[in-house]
Order: C-alpha cells, then sequence, then structure tokens
C-alpha cells in the first residue's frame, strides 16, 4: 500500500491539472537502481498496464510495477518545498 498525505495530494492533483490530464491518469511510482542511496524514485502520470497493482490514496489513482512495490510497499508520499 501507498499512502500520500494531504498537501502531496493537493500538489499532484494541481499537477495533473496543469499538464490537462484526466483525473483517472494514475501517479506512477517506480524505483530504479542507482542513486547515492542505491535507488531513485520515480514518480510520473502515465496509463496503468494489466500487471501493475492499482491503490488509491487521498483521491489519487496510484499504480506500481510488482517489482517497484517490493520496495515502496508502505510509503507514505508527503510534500515539501525545504531543500
Amino acid at each position: 500500500m501507498i499512502n500520500l498525505t494531504n498537501i502531496a495530494a493537493k500538489n499532484f492533483k494541481r499537477i495533473r491539472e496543469d499538464e490537462e490530464l484526466s483525473e483517472d491518469v494514475p501517479l506512477r511510482v517506480s524505483v530504479k537502481g542507482g542513486g547515492c542511496a542505491g535507488y531513485e524514485y520515480v514518480l510520473t502520470f502515465n496509463g496503468a498496464t494489466n500487471k501493475d497493482l492499482l491503490f488509491e490514496s487521498e483521491g489519487i489513482p496510484i499504480v506500481v510495477d510488482k517489482k517497484s512495490h517490493l520496495v515502496v510497499d508502505g510509503l507514505e508520499i508527503d510534500w515539501s518545498t525545504d531543500l
């Protein structure tokens, strides 16, 4: 399961509207190897495949591929303007 904080959900909804995407376009959460901590987390808006896991949080549909889900299960995504 992946959860969004209220402030994160508001900002993702704003981004989706700015990109003129419909409300049913999910937020994709994926993990790639690399980065200084071992993983790079990627958040994009694009369609789901039949192999994806589907979640919903704060009114935002979220999709995750099964391999990435092993790393992000239980993740809470927050929004910050700090560095």
